[in-house]
């Protein structure tokens, strides 16, 4: 019900908050997981470049290493595009 009421007086900075609170659970999980140090061995082995599909070349930045960057970076992250 509160979420209800904040979403009601301020969605904008309910969202935002939300969004905050989400993304700092995912990184906890994942770090608890031990994904920052497989992430690091798969930058210094593969480097920061997706290596195929629709972008190729793309070079992942540092924000995106506190996720889970293994699919992004062998392209298959972004299979559902292949056809378009």
């Amino acid at each position: 019900m509160a979420k209800r009421w904040l979403n009601w007086l301020a969605p904008r900075w309910t969202t935002a908050l939300l969004s905050a609170r989400a993304r700092a659970h995912s990184h906890r999980v994942l770090e608890s997981w031990g994904c920052p140090n497989v992430n690091r061995k798969l930058i210094e082995h593969l480097g920061d470049r997706v290596l195929s599909g629709p972008f190729a070349g793309m070079r992942l930045t540092p924000m995106t290493h506190a996720e889970q960057i293994g699919p992004c970076l062998r392209g298959v992250y972004e299979g559902e595009l292949s056809e378009a």
